[in-house]
């Protein structure tokens, strides 16, 4: 099964952008790109999963492969380390320690990206579209793995907000939690508050360090973990004693595991 028609996809995208180029910009997208295009897409057989068709317990042959591209071996959540052909590729990641699981990193294949970044380079500003391209979940840039057993099932996903973003974006990644919290239930979530570690503080007033966990007896258990500090050798200030932006840590951590995973 195949969730979108590829070809049709990109040259929406590429028709765009030309456009653009021209200096035809609202005509594209404010008629015929965007809803509309999507809908010709998008084939309704689409089953929805934890993020986007993954789910827990799928085979890696079922994964859409449409969807996504870079692949590579994970690094905790973190950059990609040696690039692999693809998820069948998995067993060529070593498993992790913890969990057992091999980390594959991947990005979404997102066609749309390459009209924003284009209209970015020649106009120098931001496009509307810009708010959903890329790799996100829940509207926030993020870091996608996902981790398979040796059979080759999924037994994790792992969500981690991208610390590459824009400063705009990364100042609201502790955020993320909302949606995805609510997303499972506002309910029967086990949540800690962390103390402060020596060095950490307050930023605006305000110190996150919490910890949610979440289990769905016989199918999995869900994780959040949430910061928004400042770390240790960080105030504010560069040497100059001048505000230096972005001095802070903002981040959302969201995991998904099978039952039988150990943590």
């Amino acid at each position: 099964m195949q969730l979108v028609n590829l070809k049709a996809w990109r040259a929406a995208s590429i028709g765009a952008a030309a456009l653009i180029v021209g200096g035809a910009v609202a005509p594209v997208f404010g008629q015929n790109f965007g809803v509309g295009v999507l809908g010709d897409l998008v084939t309704p057989e689409y089953d929805r999963g934890e993020v986007r068709d993954l789910k827990i317990g799928m085979h890696f042959s079922e994964i859409l492969p449409d969807f996504y591209f870079e692949h590579a071996c994970g690094s905790n959540g973190g950059p990609p380390f040696q690039p692999i052909g693809g998820f069948a590729d998995y067993m060529e990641c070593t498993a992790e320690a913890g969990t057992g699981l091999h980390e594959v990193y991947v990005r979404y294949d997102d066609a749309n990206e390459f009209v924003v970044r284009l209209y970015r380079e020649l106009e120098g500003e931001a496009l509307w579209l810009e708010t959903f391209t890329g790799t996100k979940v829940a509207g926030h840039p993020v870091i996608l793995s996902v981790l398979f057993d040796e059979p080759g099932l999924i037994q994790g996903i792992r969500v981690v907000t991208d610390p590459r973003a824009s400063l705009d974006q990364r100042r609201y990644a502790y955020l993320m939690r909302i949606p995805i919290m609510a997303r499972y239930g506002r309910s029967g979530w086990d949540c800690r508050d962390l103390e402060a570690t020596e060095g950490e503080t307050e930023i605006g007033g305000m110190f996150v360090k919490q910890q949610c966990a979440k289990v769905f007896p016989g199918e999995k258990h869900v994780n959040v973990h949430t910061n928004l500090f400042r770390k240790r050798g960080q105030d504010g200030l560069d040497d100059l004693g001048n505000f230096k932006a972005g001095d802070f840590e903002s981040s959302s951590r969201f995991e998904i595991f099978g039952v039988n995973v150990p943590l």
